[in-house]
Formats: C-alpha cells, sequence, structure tokens
C-alpha cells in the first residue's frame, strides 16, 4: 500500500513563505508586499521597470488585444 503525501508539510498555525524575487529573502505570502519581501524590494522592481531592464518576451501582436470571450 503507498502513502498519500500530505496536503502541507508546514505544521498547522505557520503560514506559507516564498521567495522575494530582489533580495531572494523570505516573503509570507499573506503580506500585503506579496510577491515582495518589503516596499523597499517593490520599488526596486518599478525602477527596475522605468529604466528597461526587463523586457517582453516577443512582440505585441493586434490580436492579443482581442476579447477572449
Amino acid at each position: 500500500m503507498t502513502k498519500k503525501p500530505e496536503q502541507s508539510e508546514q505544521p498547522a498555525g505557520e503560514s506559507k513563505t516564498a521567495q522575494c524575487p530582489i533580495c531572494d529573502g523570505a516573503v509570507d505570502v499573506e503580506s500585503p508586499n506579496f510577491p515582495f519581501c518589503s516596499g523597499r524590494c517593490r520599488l526596486v522592481d518599478l525602477g527596475n521597470w522605468m529604466k528597461g531592464d526587463y523586457t517582453i518576451s516577443r512582440e505585441i501582436k493586434e490580436s492579443d488585444f482581442d476579447d477572449p470571450a
């Protein structure tokens, strides 16, 4: 008989965490700054977008604006 995997590996009462994409720090998924660990990292990410450090991987097509419904 095979054992079924547990749905949650964390003890009850502990919140789930993720990794901040800017500083790799721990982030509580319930944080108002999620997915960032702080307002500072949120602003650093915004600055990266404004400087053009991030790009969209393909050219935007006219069909991207069509209503999917």
